[in-house]
């Protein structure tokens, strides 16, 4: 997968505001954009050793399993004492990688002193360790948690603008991005199968499989998403206005459906 442009701009960015290395994953954990290119002085020695760099690589596979499970940053630190922070990143609803921050030291402990034991497992030179290890900018714990909060409101942003792209469409993934471009028209299965050149009971089963959920339930959601912000923008809009601007002529099922999503009708909805 090739990093576009304005992805490798954001990168640059988080850097410059961090002083920190800042990397993309993809879902296999494969690392398809960093910057700086290169790692610390301190990573790049220690992981001159191959035992080194499998731990190095298992710490951060366990990190990016979790993110994948709980959906949320994670702030951690490594096996050699350095923070790393995670955020997942998606593609119309489907995890597509994550955002690393990484590389971080804190100067409100014995970092440095843990680093130079951590690393002489794996390198004898311990000047050459202390050394490297002085050169990472150290900043306190509140700093690094604003960074990482920083960096995840960066993740949060590619998301939403769909910037990392899946490295191969599912019929499932061009179906939801079908999904929320024609959100207001009339959807039918049959356009959906022509769209994602499949069948009727491909496109179902693959549906299910990525997303967990009908295509159905799928749609009615995404629609009273999208009702809720437009209530909250415009709380004195008509029902029957706000249903026609989700796809749905139907004020009446419009309102159904609602109340199964919130739990009040559209008119008494406050929003969060």
């Amino acid at each position: 997968m090739n990093l576009s442009n304005d992805l490798l701009e954001i990168l640059k960015e988080l850097h410059t505001i961090s002083g920190y290395h800042i990397s993309l994953k993809d879902v296999n954990f494969k690392t398809i954009g960093k910057y700086p290119p290169k790692n610390s002085d301190y990573c790049s020695l220690i992981q001159s050793n191959i035992n080194a760099l499998d731990e190095c690589i298992k710490c951060d596979n366990n990190a990016l399993n979790i993110v994948s499970k709980t959906n949320e940053i994670h702030l951690y630190r490594c096996h050699a004492g350095l923070y790393e922070a995670v955020s997942p990143l998606y593609y119309f609803d489907t995890l597509s990688g994550y955002l690393v921050m990484g590389q971080m030291v804190t100067n409100e402990d014995d970092s440095i002193t843990r680093m130079v034991n951590q690393g002489k497992k794996y390198i004898s030179d311990e000047q050459a360790l202390l050394n490297a290890a002085k050169n990472i900018p150290s900043i306190t714990m509140k700093k690094i948690s604003a960074l990482a909060n920083i960096m995840n409101m960066c993740a949060s942003y590619i998301t939403l603008s769909n910037r990392l792209k899946m490295p191969s469409h599912s019929p499932a993934i061009e179906a939801a991005k079908y999904i929320e471009e024609h959100l207001t028209e009339k959807i039918m299965l049959n356009d959906l199968c022509n769209n994602c050149f499949c069948s009727k009971t491909t496109l179902s089963i693959e549906f299910k499989k990525v997303f967990g959920t009908t295509i159905t339930k799928y749609i009615n959601k995404k629609r009273m998403e999208r009702a809720a912000k437009i209530l909250q923008d415009c709380p004195n809009l008509a029902v029957n206005i706000v249903s026609s601007k989700c796809g749905i002529e139907d004020a009446n099922y419009f309102s159904k459906l609602f109340i199964n999503e919130y739990g009040v009708p559209p008119t008494k909805y406050k929003g969060a």
